[in-house]
């Protein structure tokens, strides 16, 4: 028995319960077992149920796959269908852009050929316009040369038998007084001017008879009287009284008169001609100053001869009938040559003069000679103090007049001396001259300041302000492109003008002022006035040459600027401006000799030759069959130096388009093409490279691409006149390639529209500028003839 706490197990509980656990397992089993037998009836039975189910379902899926699949195939063959139908669509459509593609290379070959055709054909007629317009050009020119010659014989005919026949009625009148010698002496003068005239002769011939019978009546008389007076003794064999006139001492006596007679008109005429050729065949007194160079050879030295020497030559103008070579051209020989004097020589100036300079502690000495064609120099050396550096010019312009022997009546010598007395404010001044002569921007500058500098050490100081005014004149004219301006050099020039007692220095330049400010009327002023007062000034001439291109009066222009040449014979920008007024005449073949005469002094790549070349070349057929492999060597020159420029491929193109080789110029213009838009990317504010796409556009035949972008540029250009001038030119090349037709109101005639387009741009352009060489250029050769043309390059001034 167990205690187990709060009561006590005994056996029999123990079997009992023993007994009942048996029995509850018994129980437990026995409902197991009967539970298992349901579950397995259960199972069987809903296994049955749950199979025929699955059938049932399995049937009703298979029956959904066979009719997905039959739908699936039918879609299949729907989208195949679509596909096979979308891939018909676009091989028609592919096909199409195929013909599409081959009708338009079809019409663009058409195209091309047609225009290459009609290019020839305008060529062509060019050609034979060019011809006959030559050919009466020539007949009209040769018609007028003969007028005009016979005209000037006539007159001079006129002139010499006016002259003539006063000589002759004098003669007559000493004549007819017995005064035999004054008479031959007038008749001398007359045989001067036409040995051959029937009355000089004639009355020549009768004086010369009378004076031989005065003579002989003479002698006769003296004769006689030396007979009386002989003594008694020697005159006994004589017979009686007979005629004293046997035949061979009347032959003897008579030789002798004739010869003398003879001489003594000779000794005559040669006094009358020494009398009065030189005034008939006098020329004037010609000088060249070459700059004054150092004696030590110092740079310094040299700046300052070269300043000095200009200074000379300015003051030098102010003598009367003195014929001073231009110091440009005097530079330009001087540094070109080492032998100078032929060239000097040649050019039609008798006179040089040299100098040597040289400082000291406190003197300047320079050493002057005079050389002349004989080969006879004559020396003179002048001792300055260097602080009045400032008189040294007028010294030598002293001693000048004396080696020239020039009559002091024609010698203004007061306007040798300069207005100022400050030596720093001069030096300055005189380094300034020299900065002139650099021809960059930079050196205008320079120049600029060197002057402002001088005239603020010296506010009287009239040529510094002059020459800061003409200084500021030219950066306007040639580097600024836009916004000219020219109210510095107007201001500078007028304080000038107020103070300069002698205007000859100024006017000028404020001449040429007005002419840039379009103020014709005050120009023309200045020039009557200059024109009537000095002469042989080649600064004179220019300026009234540019006036009458500006005008539109290019003959007359011409003539001026030649005028010009003789004095200045090799100023570089005078012979370019004497060039673009025989292309504004049509005059290419004089315009073509006169580039090959400056050419040759400077390099022909240079951008202004190089344009200059190609506006003359292209712009006359003849011309251009002979010469156009010359333009397109210098060309290719240039490329080869510079390949990323598009410009100069550009003009190459143009001159193998002119000459009708339109696949060789093909692949440059696109070659050009792309190196304007590589340029664009790192100038896309840039006017000028959109315009010259406009242009490459243009000669490509893409006509409305190159509208864009001359749009474009236009609207970028603000005051840039040359982006006018250059959408002008590409309506003018367009002008040829289009037919749309416009009707003048006033004329009555059609116009392109493209013409009209170009003409206001042009106009524009000039407006803003006159730009000769844009002017010039090529690409306006479809309207150079035109009458609009003409009339839209003239200026109307005020």
């Amino acid at each position: 028995m167990e205690d187990n706490g709060s009561f006590k197990i005994t056996d029999e509980l123990k079997k009992r319960a023993e007994e009942l656990a048996k029995k509850v397992e018994a129980d437990e089993i026995l409902r197991i077992e009967e539970l298992i037998k349901k579950a397995e009836e259960f199972a069987s039975m809903r296994n049955r149920d749950f199979w025929e189910k699955c059938e049932a379902k399995l049937k009703l899926a298979e029956q959904i796959f066979q009719q997905s699949k039959q739908d699936l195939i039918e879609r299949e063959r729907e989208i195949e269908q679509i596909l096979k139908e979308e891939r018909v669509k676009k091989l028609d459509a592919y096909k199409k852009q195929l013909e599409e593609k081959k009708l338009r290379e079809e019409e663009e070959r058409r195209r091309l050929e047609e225009e290459k055709r009609r290019q020839e054909e305008e060529q062509q007629r060019r050609l034979e316009e060019e011809r006959r317009l030559k050919e009466e050009l020539q007949r009209k020119r040769e018609e007028e040369e003969r007028l005009r010659r016979e005209e000037e014989e006539r007159r001079k005919k006129e002139e010499i038998e006016l002259k003539v026949q006063t000589l002759l009625t004098q003669a007559r009148e000493y004549f007819e007084n017995n005064n035999y010698e004054a008479a031959l002496i007038e008749v001398a003068k007359a045989l001067v001017h036409n040995p051959e005239h029937p009355e000089a002769i004639e009355l020549k011939q009768s004086i010369k008879q009378a004076q031989t019978a005065t003579t002989q009546v003479t002698e006769q008389e003296e004769k006689e009287k030396a007979v009386e007076t002989v003594e008694f003794d020697k005159i006994e064999t004589i017979p009686e009284t007979k005629p004293i006139a046997p035949a061979s001492p009347v032959k003897k006596r008579k030789k002798y008169p004739i010869v003398a007679i003879a001489v003594a008109i000779i000794a005559l005429i040669a006094i009358a001609l020494y009398q009065y050729l030189p005034r008939i065949f006098y020329q004037s007194p010609s000088i060249a100053v070459l700059p004054f160079k150092s004696e030590t050879g110092t740079l310094e030295e040299d700046v300052l001869g070269r300043g000095i020497s200009e200074d000379i030559v300015n003051r030098l103008y102010y003598i009367k009938d003195l014929k001073i070579m231009g110091y440009k051209s005097a530079l330009f020989i001087s540094n070109s040559y080492s032998n100078p004097e032929n060239l000097v020589y040649q050019t039609g100036f008798g006179k040089i003069l040299e100098g040597r300079i040289k400082q000291t502690d406190n003197q300047i000495s320079v050493k002057i000679i005079l050389k002349d064609t004989a080969g006879n120099n004559i020396e003179k050396e002048i001792l300055e103090n260097k602080e009045k550096l400032f008189e040294l010019p007028s010294v030598v312009c002293k001693e000048i007049v004396n080696m020239l022997n020039i009559d002091k009546e024609n010698v203004n010598e007061t306007a040798f001396r300069i207005s100022t007395s400050d030596n720093s404010a001069y030096l300055m001044y005189l380094r300034g001259l020299e900065m002139m002569h650099r021809q960059t921007e930079a050196s205008l500058n320079n120049a600029q300041q060197l002057f402002d500098y001088a005239t603020s050490l010296d506010d009287s100081f009239v040529e510094s302000f002059a020459m800061s005014g003409y200084a500021s004149l030219l950066k306007n004219v040639y580097y600024y492109r836009s916004n000219k301006d020219f109210s510095k050099a107007s201001d500078m020039l007028e304080r000038a003008d107020i103070k300069m007692l002698n205007p000859l220095f100024v006017k000028p330049k404020i001449m040429l002022l007005n002419i840039y400010k379009k103020d014709f009327s005050s120009a023309i002023n200045i020039h009557n006035k200059l024109e009537s007062t000095f002469y042989k000034n080649a600064e004179i001439y220019k300026c009234d040459g540019i006036l009458k291109l500006f005008t539109g009066n290019y003959e007359n222009a011409t003539d001026v600027l030649i005028l010009a040449k003789e004095l200045d014979p090799y100023d570089f920008e005078l012979l370019r401006l004497i060039s673009k007024a025989y292309q504004l005449n049509k005059e290419y073949k004089s315009a073509y000799s006169l580039y090959n005469q400056y050419s040759a002094f400077f390099d022909d790549t240079s951008s202004a030759v190089m344009n200059d070349l190609s506006n003359i070349i292209l712009n006359d057929p003849e011309l251009m069959v002979k010469y156009s492999n010359r333009l397109i060597g210098i060309l290719e020159k240039r490329i080869e130096r510079n390949p990323k420029d598009c410009r100069d491929r550009y003009k190459l193109a143009r001159i193998y388009q002119v000459n009708g080789k339109y696949s060789d110029a093909e692949p440059i213009l696109i070659k050009a093409l792309d190196l304007n838009e590589g340029e664009y990317l790192t100038k896309p504010n840039n006017p000028e490279v959109l315009i010259y796409r406009a242009l490459i556009n243009t000669r490509l035949g893409r006509f409305n691409d190159a509208v864009k972008n001359a749009q474009a540029a236009l609207q970028m250009a603000n005051d840039d006149y040359r982006i006018y001038y250059k959408a002008a030119q590409m309506y003018a090349i367009q002008a040829k390639g289009n037919d749309t037709l416009y009707y003048d109101k006033k004329t009555k005639r059609p116009i392109l529209k493209e013409f009209i387009k170009s003409i206001e741009l042009l106009q524009q352009g000039v407006e803003k500028y006159f730009d000769i060489d844009e002017i010039l250029d090529v690409d306006f050769y479809n309207l150079r003839r035109t009458v609009e043309f003409q009339e839209a390059i003239k200026l109307k001034g005020k």
